[in-house]
């Protein structure tokens, strides 16, 4: 290449030198300068095509060049089969595991929502007193607020969570739903399929009653009728008319079926401690998301001195829609799984090294002749690239095919109930971006893998191998040091990859099991949405589940039946400011709790210990004082070794109308999310003090809880046929789907920590088989001299050993570092983790003794005779 380079410079300069020279004899022959140079030109433009069809030859030579290699490389690979299936095994893992990953991090990560410019559109949301993870609703005054006072934002609107009951034309259905401004659908970028969006006028109370549908409500409740526009339905006993569907893909706010114009009273404009609005705003072209954060900071410091008292400590959080939509700990969990399956990747490559550093040896005298027919260092190595890249992109053809094995594995685990949440889970497949990424793997695999041995074997002593008799060695110490340094990083690599996976597994353990003792596989779960146009009163609320319990109760086989706004790892909680009677706030502190009205059977139902006081009972009537009971964790957080019992709280803040509540009882814990012990503790109102038209209905059964699905929907359908039934399951299902992120990472974690361990015992194994076969001479000389089998044994076995405690030395301190990460992250996970640690070293510590052992029987059965006319 260097020598085309300088051929063709020389000839550009050639042809200078004759431009100049007949340009300045043109000018003597009595030429105006620019004839002269356009006379000079055209006389050597021949040499100029003839320069350029020099190129397009050398190019041709060079296309050539490189056809040759790979068709030499496709040869030398169906010469050696074995080889050839061992690496494109390896690889087509390494590759298969990262393409399957990728197409599940590319869903999650790039395309969560379908928007026009959606790289644009931000969510702007709270951030509560003390609060470091995911996000808090705002209030409506501060929703107006920041709209009106920002200037990063061409439009920002919101929305409200909300739920409808339809009835007529079918069964009673409970919809999810969401209140939203006329300029919601404007925002975002995206207008119905059909009809309209909302309008202004519509905004105001009492002219709200139409709604827009979503693509799949449209399909499923009305058949498609492409006349819907126009047409009525009955939302909570009440008409509503139907103005437009929206498009198929379109799913925004996540598994929200139906919106409604979000009409806001007066007095509701002026709220500051409600919060329950979640704004959206689509950035200015050419403002960036950490200047409009700044300005919405600016703007909440000015509202912090106008209300201190609502907005002291309360912080705004700008994040992109995407990372929303698929939540923070999407991406944490997709960068550490892209991070694990590079590890396997790598692992691969050290493998597919060594096996080229072992077939090194037959190739030594075919490279001696060549350097010796003129090839340079350069071409051998260009060749001996080549052949590995073949070898990758063959690997990729396999690992294609796992890969859609893999996609196709994980969606079908997915339940329905969950999927509806996830509107990125339809772009887990391999798409065209999948494709590419696979191609820049194989080749980056190729690359990696044969680097080393390429170098190596480019440096083959030409007069060494072609004597008569040479030995064809492959480069002795130099080639033992460089496939130890890869068995090395495969034994580390692996040891980070399986402390992780069983880190995290042992975390989805203790979730599981921290809430064992509900036996939750004996308790159904049921949610219910009461609308308010039929149930307005606290007493008809409380009617309705009274009636409820007691039908239930008499179901044989029904030990106790409960009610409660939420339900372990239910997706209900109820977040909200609390105060102390006689403890005033300190600086920067902020009292929170998980608020949930439930009966006094929920205690016995859910198997919830009490501490201290007593449980609610049935004369905490609506017409006594209000009264509570505090979880232990509650107790600990805010009473600091008091006794809680006696002394009050309230919602809100402590000048708030709200009442205060006197705590009776002191109850034990049980776990709601999966932050552990960073998770908001609860406390317990009476239902009946407090009844709720948003609740779930828990029964304890000594029998198979899915027998009685049909009688509870008899049951309810007895006290109100208009009212629906939704998200009946086992207690065990709830918890399992509220696991289910966590749960995929731990378990594609554990597959790839497996195959990691797999590829280096395979790793160890191969090199230290090589090992013997390169020491079979000297191995033969000191058996006979006098050498037992177990000299032998440890001969081998030592080389082994140090090369495994390496690795682990390596790895182990790489381990503890992603312990520390983990624990930040994960419930039940923790960098002093000892048994998780030595269990996962000392299974490492077997599986590469057995890796080195086998090689090493073999090397005590050698029969020093043979050994001694190897060579």
């Amino acid at each position: 290449m260097t020598r085309r380079k300088k051929m063709l410079g020389q000839l550009d300069q050639d042809i200078r030198e004759h431009i100049e020279r007949e340009t300045q004899d043109n000018i003597e022959r009595g030429m105006s300068p620019d004839d002269a140079r356009y006379t000079a030109l055209r006389k050597f433009g021949n040499v100029t095509r003839v320069k350029e069809e020099t190129r397009e030859v050398w190019s041709f030579v060079w296309l050539e060049q490189l056809a040759q290699d790979v068709r030499l490389g496709l040869r030398m690979l169906r010469k050696n089969v074995g080889f050839t299936a061992l690496a494109v095994v390896a690889l087509g893992l390494g590759i298969g595991a990262n393409t399957a990953v990728f197409s599940v991090a590319s869903a999650f990560l790039r395309k969560p929502v379908s928007f026009p410019q959606s790289d644009r559109l931000v969510m702007v949301t709270n951030l509560a007193p003390e609060q470091t993870l995911g996000w808090s609703e705002v209030s409506p005054a501060d929703y107006l607020d920041w709209k009106n006072q920002s200037h990063s934002f061409e439009e920002m609107t919101a929305w409200q969570w909300d739920g409808w009951n339809i009835t007529g034309n079918g069964d009673p259905e409970k919809l999810a739903g969401a209140r939203v401004p006329s300029s919601f659908f404007d925002t975002l970028g995206v207008m119905p399929a059909m009809g309209r969006p909302f309008r202004p006028e519509e905004e105001q109370p009492g002219h709200d009653q139409v709604a827009i549908l979503s693509y799949g409500l449209w399909q499923r409740r009305f058949g498609s009728d492409p006349n819907i526009v126009g047409e009525t339905m009955t939302l909570d006993h009440k008409t509503c008319d139907i103005v437009g569907v929206m498009g198929k893909d379109f799913a925004f706010p996540v598994a929200v079926e139906i919106w409604r114009p979000l009409a806001l009273a007066p007095e509701e404009k002026t709220l500051r401690s409600n919060h329950y609005m979640m704004p959206v705003g689509r950035l200015k072209p050419g403002v960036p998301l950490r200047e409009a954060a700044a300005e919405m900071a600016t703007i909440e410091g000015r509202l912090q001195k106008q209300f201190p008292q609502s907005e002291s400590g309360w912080s705004v959080k700008v994040q992109p829609i995407g990372v929303w939509v698929a939540g923070e700990l999407s991406d944490e969990y997709c960068q550490l799984l892209m991070v694990a399956v590079l590890f396997v990747l790598l692992i691969a490559c050290a493998n597919v090294a060594n096996l080229l550093f072992a077939r090194a040896a037959s190739r030594q005298k075919e490279i001696a002749v060549r350097r010796a027919l003129g090839a340079s260092r350069m071409r051998i190595v260009r060749q001996l690239l080549t052949e590995s890249v073949v070898l990758g992109f063959t690997g990729a053809g396999l690992g294609l095919l796992l890969a859609q094995w893999g996609v196709g594995l994980i969606r079908s685990h997915m339940p329905p109930e969950v999927e509806k949440y996830l509107p990125m889970w339809k772009h887990v497949r391999l798409e065209s971006d999948a494709f590419w990424y696979t191609a820049a793997l194989a080749i980056l695999a190729g690359l990696v893998a044969g680097l080393a041995p390429a170098f190596q074997m480019s440096r083959t002593d030409v007069h060494e191998e072609l004597k008569e008799g040479g030995r064809g060695n492959t480069g002795g110490r130099a080639n033992q040091r460089f496939r130890s340094i890869f068995v090395v990083v495969e034994v580390a690599l692996s040891l980070v990859l399986m402390v992780g996976a069983g880190l995290i597994s042992k975390g989805v353990r203790a979730l599981l099991v921290v809430n064992q003792d509900l036996d939750p596989q004996q308790i159904l779960t049921m949610h219910f949405s009461l609308p308010d146009s039929k149930y307005a009163t606290p007493q008809q609320r409380a009617s309705f589940f009274t009636q409820a319990l007691q039908r239930f109760q008499a179901l044989p086989g029904v030990k106790d039946a409960a009610v409660a706004t939420n339900v372990p790892f239910g997706v209900y909680e109820q977040d909200d400011t609390v105060s102390i009677q006689r403890k005033p706030l300190q600086s920067g502190e902020y009292r929170q709790a998980d608020v949930q009205s439930v009966n006094s059977g929920y205690f016995r139902v859910m198997n919830i210990p009490l501490r201290q006081g007593r449980f609610f009972e049935d004369t905490d009537g609506a017409d006594q004082p209000p009264v509570a009971v505090v979880s232990q964790s509650f107790a600990q957080r805010y009473f600091h070794g008091e006794n809680p019992v006696g002394k009050f709280v309230k919602r809100g803040a402590e000048d708030s109308k709200s009442p205060w509540i006197r705590i009776v009882g002191v109850v034990g814990d049980i776990h709601y999310s999966i932050l552990g012990s960073k998770e908001t503790p609860p406390i317990y109102l009476s239902y009946q003090q407090s009844p709720q038209g948003f609740c779930f209905m828990a029964i304890r059964i000594d029998r198979n809880p899915s027998a009685f699905v049909a009688a509870v929907h008899g049951e309810v359908e007895n006290i109100d046929p208009d009212q629906p039934v939704s998200e009946i399951m086992t207690l065990e299902k709830v918890i399992a789907n509220g696991l289910l992120g966590l749960s995929y990472v731990a378990v594609m974690l554990s597959v790839l920590g497996v195959m990691a361990l797999v590829l280096a015992s395979v790793g160890v194994y191969g090199v230290m088989a090589y090992s013997v076969t390169e020491r079979t001479h000297e191995i033969g000389v000191r058996i006979a001299l006098g050498a037992r089998s177990r000299d032998v044994l440890r001969l081998v076995l030592t080389r082994g050993l140090i090369i495994t405690a390496t690795g682990l030395l390596i790895g182990l301190p790489v381990s503890w570092a992603l312990a520390r990460l983990l624990a930040g992250i994960f419930f039940g996970v923790s960098a002093s983790d000892f048994a998780t640690f030595t269990g996962i070293t000392l299974l490492m510590c077997f599986v590469t003794l057995m890796a080195c052992y086998l090689p090493s029987r073999r090397a005590m059965q050698v029969d020093p005779i043979v050994a001694l006319r190897y060579e």
